[in-house]
């Protein structure tokens, strides 16, 4: 099953925003092999800008590491960012990330800000939820 993480998952995990809810959901992916997680490109460099300027650089490079090991990528491309610009979607970045999960027919995109991904056609949960699924 393809899974796609919204940014402010790997945030979560890696600022350690939420209860380990983020971790606990990813390490449920990895070690029962039950999901290929994906994220978009843009989301490893907003990871990194945005862990070296609330962290550390040692962190957010050690954050892209893991996260070139163990997930996948969703290229944004040139219909990828029509698609957002045409979009009903309030926001941009959310509208991207949509359109990236989309391109990789994501069974579930992973998010803890649901209600930026209400006009989704994949169903949304947030990391607790994928824990229940």
């Amino acid at each position: 099953m393809i899974i796609f993480l919204d940014t402010n998952i790997l945030l979560d995990l890696f600022l350690e925003r939420d209860q380990g809810e983020a971790k606990q959901m990813i390490d449920s992916a990895l070690y029962n092999n039950s999901a290929s997680m994906y994220i978009s490109d843009i989301s490893i460099i907003n990871t990194y800008y945005i862990l070296n300027k609330y962290a550390s650089k040692a962190n957010a490079l050690s954050a892209v590491k893991l996260l070139l090991k163990y997930c996948y990528f969703a290229e944004i491309s040139l219909k990828i960012i029509n698609q957002a610009a045409s979009s009903d979607f309030s926001d941009f970045e959310d509208a991207v990330q949509y359109y990236c999960a989309m391109s990789i027919n994501s069974k579930y995109i992973i998010t803890n800000n649901k209600k930026d991904f209400t006009k989704s056609e994949i169903p949304i949960v947030n990391a607790s939820e994928w824990l229940d699924l």
